[in-house]
């Protein structure tokens, strides 16, 4: 089983048995409105700074992902009139629009969480009681060291970028004697 993975091949293919085989990646959605439900639904969870990995909103993001790709037809099409195919190209440019917006909203969410915690604000979290789910909030200090750590692993931010410049440099030695000489 690969180092990244949750779960072995036998252990998916029981689970997929147990949810009626509804957990196809690759499956078309119903309606463009189940569709744009779960583009919301994925837009507000990365909003709030979670991952693309941890999220189910009637489809995994690898779904909705693999969607835009394999079902181009559902935002653009070759049959139709030339003003319904302009609309289908304008939806699907929007669908990739909330995508990138929502990307960024979840990486401004760390970077605030960091701009706070470096001006010395304490940062807040929700506890929600697992019995009776009340959700209460706790101030808590800063940990600049488990943030750093986030932003390694999340955004692929490095303390250091190291370029290697290859090639051939060539040195032409010029004595201001030989010049003289052959003036």
């Amino acid at each position: 089983m690969p180092k990244n993975e949750l779960f072995s091949d036998k252990m998916k293919k029981v689970l997929a048995e147990k949810r009626g085989g509804i957990q196809k990646v690759n499956r078309k959605f119903k309606t463009k409105e189940d569709f744009n439900t779960a583009l919301d639904k994925l837009c507000t969870h990365l909003s709030s700074g979670l991952s693309t990995r941890s999220f189910y909103g009637g489809a995994t993001f690898e779904t909705m992902r693999k969607y835009i790709e394999n079902y181009p037809e559902t935002f653009v099409t070759t049959k139709g009139d030339k003003k319904e195919q302009k609309l289908l190209e304008e939806e699907h440019i929007v669908v990739l629009e909330k995508l990138e917006q929502a990307n960024i909203a979840y990486e401004m969410f760390w970077e605030e969480i960091g701009q706070r915690g470096t001006k010395g604000h304490s940062v807040d979290v929700i506890e929600t009681d697992p019995e009776t789910g009340k959700k209460t909030i706790k101030r808590q200090s800063f940990n600049a060291t488990a943030w750093i750590f986030n932003m390694k692993n999340r955004f692929n931010w490095k303390d250091k970028t190291e370029v290697e410049n290859t090639g051939v440099v060539k040195v032409v030695k010029i004595s201001v004697e030989q010049e003289k000489d052959e003036q």
